[in-house]
């Protein structure tokens, strides 16, 4: 049994190896319809678009918006809330029922 840093030493060379006598070169054929596959200019056309293709964010950029309003709002009624605790007296009856 080989010791376990050696095993994977040992793998990764034999991958290695492997890898390099599978290595060739594409097919001639495969080559051939990649070739007429790129001059063809209705390809050229649709891989432009697909290219210079924009995303509609409108949606989301409203989406935000109203988030961010909504946020807004939170923060005034925080403040607020924050006022008429702090305004209130301690030394009156009803305290803990405000």
């Amino acid at each position: 049994m080989l010791h376990s840093d050696r095993g994977t030493q040992y793998t990764s060379a034999l991958y290695r190896s492997t890898l390099r006598k599978n290595e060739e070169l594409p097919d001639s054929t495969v080559v051939e319809v990649i070739v007429k596959l790129v001059s063809n200019p209705k390809f050229a056309a649709m891989m432009q678009e697909k290219i210079s293709m924009k995303v509609d964010i409108s949606a989301i950029e409203q989406e935000i918006a109203a988030h961010e309003k909504q946020l807004r709002q939170s923060y005034s009624v925080k403040a607020r809330l924050m006022e008429e605790i702090d305004s209130l007296d301690p030394d009156d009856k009803h305290y803990m029922k405000r």
